[in-house]
């Protein structure tokens, strides 16, 4: 025998064996959460007491089955009927409906910012766990500018408030130039800041995109990755209000968050992500070396 009922939520059809009365299970369709009733069987084909629905009914088995097991792989009990060889229920990767950050799920505000960079910074794992792989560029553009501006506002002014500490506080004829000189190199910078904090979360997630894609790990589309680099970039740049080693601190957190958001969004492993996020690094890194090897060969001759 079968259960049949309606989801409470969509409406959906549902079937499952008579076993499972009582249990918590999740809608395939709408994700709601609820109760298998008591009673309501009906007749089934035979199979595990999986009855197979009429041709004219939609199927509520359509999401397909994952590979597990994983902590949060569960039984399904709304699974298709499977041969004798294998087990009752498909196991899949079942995470739910992601939530999404605050930035997202409460709207942009100045509190729903904080409250972003607090989580991403405090719950990295569980942070991009919930972060929405697909909904859009625009939210994520938009929180990576901002924090990627005040970043960038917090690089400029820092030589400025430095050089006007070091005027006050040596002798004349050890002082810096004067602040107001000093100021016009990191003006120029913030005044590029806007295009450059926009244009690099593209540039940066098309590079990491593309390393995943050559381990084997490309599992979503390049939005979710460039979701992934703009909430870690922009959490990131905030670091850079620390005087002195600011850039340094971003750097190294940017990396961190890169790496635990690619695997999580794009359930790769942890090894597969990190060599995705170092990989540019030590290419780039390499480049440099050889391209200072070779202009100082070329200067010796």
């Amino acid at each position: 025998m079968s259960i049949e009922f309606r989801c409470n939520q969509c409406g959906k059809l549902l079937r499952t064996a008579d076993d499972t009365a009582g249990q918590p299970a999740q809608c395939p369709s709408c994700s709601a959460i609820q109760p298998i009733p008591f009673g309501a069987a009906i007749p089934d084909d035979g199979l595990y007491g999986l009855a197979e629905p009429p041709p004219s009914m939609g199927s509520p088995f359509a999401r397909p089955a994952q590979p597990g097991p994983t902590p949060f792989n569960y039984g399904n009990p709304y699974a298709s009927p499977m041969s004798p060889a294998t087990a009752r229920y498909d196991e899949y990767f079942e995470d739910g409906p992601r939530t999404g950050p605050p930035w997202e799920r409460d709207a942009p505000s100045v509190r729903s910012f904080i409250a972003t960079a607090r989580e991403a910074l405090g719950s990295t794992s569980p942070f991009f766990f919930e972060m929405r792989r697909e909904g859009g560029f625009g939210l994520p553009l938009a929180y990576s500018f901002l924090g990627g501006m005040i970043g960038a506002l917090a690089q400029a002014f820092h030589p400025i408030v430095l050089v006007a500490l070091l005027q006050t506080l040596l002798p004349n004829n050890f002082r810096p130039a004067d602040p107001a000189e000093a100021a016009w190199g990191p003006l120029i910078t913030l005044a590029a800041a806007p295009l450059v904090v926009i244009i690099y979360p593209f540039i940066l997630a098309a590079i990491l995109h593309v390393m995943l894609a050559v381990l084997g790990s490309t599992h979503f589309p390049y939005e979710t990755t460039y979701r992934v680099t703009a909430y870690s970039t922009g959490t990131a740049a905030l670091l850079s209000l620390v005087p002195f080693c600011g850039r340094l601190i971003e750097l190294v957190t940017a990396i961190v968050l890169l790496s635990i958001g690619l695997a999580q969004a794009h359930e790769a492993s942890g090894g597969k992500a990190a060599a995705a996020v170092l990989l540019p690094f030590v290419v780039c890194g390499g480049l440099a070396v050889a391209v200072f090897v070779v202009a100082g060969l070329a200067a010796g001759m």
